[in-house]
């Protein structure tokens, strides 16, 4: 994918931001959910460059959570617990969308993981389909229950990461049992769609956002493998 260049001067800011905060003080926000210096940082840098432009931005971290195309929508820091544990696991997580629609050609998702190099990628076992799922809900049991011989299970942090980890072919699925916000999967969905892996809410194919907040489960796959995986989550 390449991106316009009317948006690169903002990736390399991001980038040069990721190598200055290197540890970030950490907040946590009234739902006692983690928030650091840099998410804050980022977010305010990339108002910036989108109010300078005329582009609406929908980000984590900003008051406005209206849906108004066309669009920025950020996550500055998914999986911060696991930036704040100092696990590769996080990214952030950055979509243009001229409309709501996935097949927009002027869409484009960016997800940027500075440490990328540090992640250990799980090797394939033949014949098994991989998944990546949440750390998080792997750690709360909820894929205890789930037992193939053709479908192998491994957690990773920052849904963000995982759908990027995806787009590039490193696994085969990745699904979500937990309600996940616009901002979480916007950009690694487009990123997924332009590599023909399609977006799946509970057995229904997506096609475009019209809400901010979306329920589990949620499924991004090819289409052909859909049915295998639906019958084996029992979806």
């Amino acid at each position: 994918m390449t991106l316009p260049v009317t948006f690169a001067p903002l990736l390399d800011q991001v980038e040069s931001l990721f190598a200055l905060h290197t540890n970030p003080k950490v907040h946590k926000k009234a739902g006692h959910e983690l928030v650091t210096d840099l998410d804050l940082i980022l977010s305010q840098e990339i108002q910036k460059f989108s109010t300078a432009r005329n582009i609406h931005l929908l980000s984590e971290e900003e008051d406005d959570k209206q849906l108004q195309y066309p669009m920025l929508i950020l996550d500055p820091i998914d999986g911060t617990k696991e930036f704040v544990r100092g696990l590769p696991e996080y990214a952030l997580s950055l979509a243009y969308m001229d409309s709501p629609f996935f097949s927009s050609p002027k869409n484009w998702g960016w997800i940027y993981n500075p440490v990328l190099a540090k992640f250990n990628i799980p090797c394939r076992t033949p014949g098994k389909l991989l998944g990546f799922v949440s750390r998080s809900e792997w750690d709360d049991g909820l894929y205890a229950n789930f037992n193939s011989s053709a479908i192998e299970l491994r957690p990773v942090g920052s849904i963000a990461f995982k759908l990027s980890l995806l787009a590039g072919n490193y696994c085969d699925f990745v699904i979500t049992l937990k309600d996940k916000n616009l901002w979480d999967i916007a950009g690694g969905t487009i990123e997924c769609h332009q590599q023909n892996f399609k977006l799946f809410h509970k057995t229904k194919q997506m096609e475009s956002f019209n809400t901010i907040r979306y329920t589990a489960p949620m499924t991004w796959c090819r289409a052909e493998l859909f049915s295998t995986i639906a019958d084996f989550f029992k979806l």
